[in-house]
């Protein structure tokens, strides 16, 4: 099958979702380019924090409209949420500026209240990426007309938060009407009621394009692993809980049914089982099988070969023509180069883009660790977690124990939970800093914090590890991180709260003022929640600055040798580095072996040599950690032993 009758149906929106590192933007950039070819005036639209699109096209975007084909056909936009955040401010500022001065207490310190104003719109609260990326894509569709607009999505859960913001919007809109209407008697709030009508009408049109069920389409994509497969049937399900449907559900990365070596024909093998899987648990739906290419699909001329196969069906990628002795000036055993070496740290995050193996390194290195005598915790903050999957065994909100091996224990962050429990934790606090900073009531205050709020995960998540280091239960964390965009707004997280605290601060600082003027020493019994919260919250911050500074924490970039993977783990190390973060080594996974015989895998190996000889180049001070690409899928503790022994100890131990 192909993904050819997309093009005959009334559908003006393609999400393309799955797990990270199963080929979203290539897929995305593929449609895009089949359709403007065929005529389509068309928009790839990128909502993922850590963009790709340029990299497929090898063309410069960014956040702006960009023509990508010289026919005029096809352009790009890669959203930047800061960009956008700080546009719509200025847009903004004078309305929500007046709006609240009607709110704060006025007389006592005008100064002071404006301030105060400055720094709450200089705040950028968690989770704007997705509400940005819908804000933007409403504008650009606002001023230009597309034909189709294919939506290059961040992984898994994020894609699904994303279609459901504009219900989560609507509450927050829904609750600040009933504030206007409760205190337009008191004060005039006509340009506030226009502001929060406008965007009203803004998100109707959102719902009334984007995401309107007769005009818009998942397109699921996954590889032939079990991992890949569950995130699709979420992916499906949350899509469908909005309203919007899937028909196709692509597989990629598919070795060739004409393979003859051994090591290939055993990948296809399990592979194959995989597919019979999804074909079973998706009866009904289009299953497309899309070969492996040989070669890195960067490019038009790539991207457009990709898109034969994916919407011609009948197409093979090419094999470049390669000698097993052209390889042999480059070739690198892996038992000679450098392990992997964590001595003496108490904290290590693996990161890196999506399906570059960091969950199955976190995993594979807490069994090596444990197994030597260490305490061992791995923690997973990715919402869309994977230790489950990756130990092949039930591991849940709770730490859990790991069957089969001592000192080993595991846990799946519960974001919602953890929030739940702060809101309730520091309710009164934060009711009474609000209280007696503004006009707004105990019950309005409490309708605010009861809201949806996206973008908690790496905030709930932060927190949670700083609250089992500091009880200092086990020798080593380690960390399965989100996607690298995800991973870099968890780790900016400590400067980003440091403000909001001082936000707070200034909010309280007025009313203990206040409090001292009139009630002199009673006054610290008066105001003791908010400032207990402040200075406990604060001191959380300071030591989770230090935590992540500290000499005993590493950051473990993790990559494949892609160009697209690779440019992502530069801007991820140049990030790191600003953020004073020690990152020593990265490692290279997923190389494929030396097999002269097979032009499938001297045809990839010949590529990634290119790419590794490039790296090393590129990121001389590093330590590269190369490791191999595995017959069969990693999963389970015999699997994770064996990739731990070769992760630190070298090829001898395969």
């Amino acid at each position: 099958m192909s993904l050819q009758d997309l093009l005959g149906r009334d559908v003006r929106f393609v999400f393309c979702g799955g797990k990270g590192g199963v080929g979203k933007t290539i897929v995305s950039a593929a449609i895009g380019l089949w359709t403007a070819r065929h005529g389509e005036k068309t928009l790839i639209f990128s909502t993922d924090p850590a963009h790709s699109v340029s990299d497929a096209f090898d063309v410069k975007i960014g956040n702006r409209l960009t023509q990508i084909d010289e026919a005029g056909n096809l352009y790009g936009f890669e959203m930047s949420s800061q960009k956008v955040l700080e546009d719509l401010k200025e847009r903004y500022r004078d309305i929500i500026e007046k709006a609240l001065n009607q709110f704060l207490r006025r007389g006592l310190d005008l100064p002071f209240e404006r301030q105060l104003l400055h720094g709450i719109m200089d705040f950028s609260p968690p989770g704007l990426d997705e509400l940005m990326a819908l804000s933007k894509l409403n504008d650009v569709l606002t001023d230009y007309e597309f034909d189709r607009v294919i939506i290059d999505t961040a992984a898994g859960a994020h894609a699904i938060r994303l279609i459901e913001l504009p219900g989560i919007v609507d509450e927050w809109l829904e609750t600040a009407f009933r504030l206007v209407k409760k205190f337009e008697n008191v004060t005039s709030l006509a340009e506030v009621r226009l502001f929060l009508l406008e965007q009203r009408l803004k998100l109707k049109r959102l719902r009334e394009s984007v995401l309107n069920p007769k005009r818009a389409v998942l397109v699921a994509i996954t590889i032939p692993e079990t991992l890949g497969i569950s995130v699709v049937g979420l992916m499906i399900k949350g899509f469908k809980s909005c309203g919007i449907p899937c028909q196709d559900i692509i597989v990629n990365f598919v070795v060739p049914s004409d393979v003859k070596c051994n090591y290939c024909i055993l990948r296809r093998r399990g592979q194959i089982k995989r597919i019979e899987e999804t074909r079973e648990k998706f009866p009904r739906y289009n299953i497309i099988e899309i070969p492996q290419f040989p070669q890195q699909v960067v490019g038009i001329e790539s991207l457009g070969n990709f898109a034969e196969v994916l919407f011609g069906g009948g197409c093979r990628p090419k094999f470049s023509s390669v000698r097993a002795e052209t390889s042999k000036s480059i070739q690198h055993g892996i038992a000679e180069t450098p392990r992997l070496e964590l001595q003496d740290k108490n904290l290590v995050l693996f990161g890196g883009k999506g399906g570059c193996g960091k969950t199955t390194c976190s995993a594979a290195t807490g069994i090596y660790m444990a197994s030597h005598g260490k305490k061992t915790l791995v923690l997973s903050t990715d919402p869309q977690h994977s230790l489950s999957d990756s130990f092949d065994q039930e591991v849940g909100y709770e730490i859990t124990p790991t069957k089969g091996v001592n000192n080993l224990y595991a846990m799946e962050i519960d974001a919602e939970k953890l929030l739940k429990e702060w809101r309730e934790e520091n309710r009164e606090a934060l009711i009474e800093i609000a209280e007696n900073a503004t006009y707004m009531e105990r019950e309005d205050i409490s309708q605010f914090l009861d809201l949806s709020l996206p973008g908690m995960d790496e905030l709930m998540a932060q927190r949670e590890l700083q609250r089992l280091m500091k009880k200092a239960e086990y020798d080593l964390y380690i960390l399965d991180t989100a996607p690298t965009g995800h991973t870099l707004r968890f780790l900016e997280l400590p400067d980003m709260m440091s403000k909001w605290v001082k936000v707070l601060a200034q909010m309280h600082s007025k009313t203990r003022y206040i409090l001292q003027t009139f009630f002199g020493r009673r006054a610290q019994r008066l105001q003791r929640k908010p400032e207990i919260f402040l200075e406990q919250t604060m001191r959380d911050i300071d030591i989770m600055k230090a935590i992540f500074k500290s000499r005993n924490t590493e950051f473990v970039p993790v990559t494949i040798l892609e160009e697209m993977a690779i440019k992502e783990s530069e801007r991820l190390l140049q990030t790191l580095t600003s953020y004073k973060m020690q990152a020593r080594q990265i490692v290279c996974n997923g190389i494929n072996p030396h097999n002269p015989d097979c032009p499938y895998c001297m045809s990839k190996r010949e590529m990634q040599q290119k790419e590794l000889q490039s790296v090393c180049e590129k990121f001389a001070p590093y330590k590269m950690v190369e490791m191999p690409l595995f017959p069969h899928e990693i999963r389970g503790i015999e699997d994770l032993s064996d990739f731990g022994k070769i992760l630190f100890e070298g090829q001898k131990q395969a």
